[in-house]
């Protein structure tokens, strides 16, 4: 439910963008992206409420559940060095083979708004988080998308692969997040989103210092491995049980 009203925010944001000429200069972009984080800002300290303290465990049970935290923190931490990262540059990769992006915002606002709609269906469905086929098929679709994305010569097939990255990539999140804070609700609870933002602000400058040292190629080929690390954590995870 989070990620999926995060998506809606996102995308309105991006819509607002394109109409009303917000990314015609620097400034204009700094002030629309000041005024829209402060107002999202005020409204979730208005809707800000304490967690309940975590139920005490053993001891035994607490170490089992903590060394598996921190392996999940690290699965979650590896998945959004690739996915942000690559992200970060794929536009400017298609735009230098020569792909004409002008609808672009509104493509990336859609597929966002689409991918939100599939999140709070699933949320509703009470979809299982943790079945192993379906982390295994959105991994594949991941890894499909980002092939796509940087293999396409046409505009067309740019944004198909794009909605089936985004796709799968904002489900494949969620379920990710869900599992390994289902693992140790008292620990990864708490630090999941620090795995999340250290991860994102991680991937970009990892995937730059690639392009600058000539193997980009080498991280997109790690990006779209690393849409696998949830159903192979998860498989080890049911092996041990």
């Amino acid at each position: 439910m989070r990620l999926a009203v995060a998506l809606i925010v996102a995308s309105g944001v991006i819509v607002a963008l394109a109409q009303f000429s917000g990314q015609r200069s620097y400034t204009t972009l700094a002030y629309f992206l000041i005024g829209t984080f402060g107002l999202a800002a005020c409204i979730g300290l208005a809707l800000y409420r304490n967690l309940p303290a975590p139920l005490p465990v053993a001891g035994g049970a607490a170490a089992s559940s903590t060394s598996r935290s921190w392996s999940g923190l690290m699965i979650v931490f590896a998945f959004f060095v690739g996915q942000p990262g690559f992200w970060a540059y794929a536009m400017q990769s298609a735009s230098q083979r020569g792909l004409d992006l002008r609808d672009a915002a509104l493509v990336i606002a859609s597929s966002k708004m689409v991918s939100a709609l599939v999140l709070l269906y699933s949320s509703k469905s009470n979809t299982p988080a943790s079945g192993l086929h379906g982390l295994l098929g959105l991994g594949c679709a991941i890894a499909t998308g980002i092939l796509v994305m940087t293999s396409s010569g046409v505009v067309i097939a740019f944004f198909v692969g794009f909605l089936l990255w985004e796709l799968a990539l904002n489900v494949l999140s969620a379920r990710l997040q869900g599992i390994v804070v289902a693992a140790s609700p008292g620990h990864a609870g708490v630090w999941i989103t620090g795995a999340i933002l250290l991860g994102a602000a991680t991937g970009p400058i990892v995937h730059g210092a690639a392009i600058g040292g000539g193997i980009g190629l080498a991280f997109i080929s790690y990006s779209a491995l690393s849409g696998l690390f949830p159903f192979l954590w998860a498989w080890s995870k049911s092996r041990q049980a």
